[in-house]
């Protein structure tokens, strides 16, 4: 099963015109979670070694998107077993 180890963020601007004309910038957070995975290897004499593998999942959500996500987060984390679909 994969962990959750880190999570790290990077801010992102889109850059657009307005209707004058003007420029407008739209800020982003491009997430970053760090997982470890799971990898097995097998030695020559046949022994299995389970070690970690670091993976990276990115995305990017806009300021409003930021705050629907953290409210659904929050609602997946005191879910009850019974509310489960």
């Amino acid at each position: 099963m994969n962990h959750l180890i880190e999570i790290r963020t990077n801010i992102l601007y889109n850059k657009r015109k307005d209707k004058k004309g003007n420029d407008v910038f739209n800020k982003f957070h491009e997430l970053i979670f760090l997982v470890t995975k799971p990898k097995y290897t097998k030695t020559t004499d046949g022994a299995i070694l389970r070690e970690s593998k670091i993976k990276k999942f990115k995305f990017s959500v806009s300021d409003a998107n930021y705050d629907i996500m953290l409210r659904h987060l929050k609602a997946l984390k005191n879910i009850e077993d019974e509310d489960m679909v």
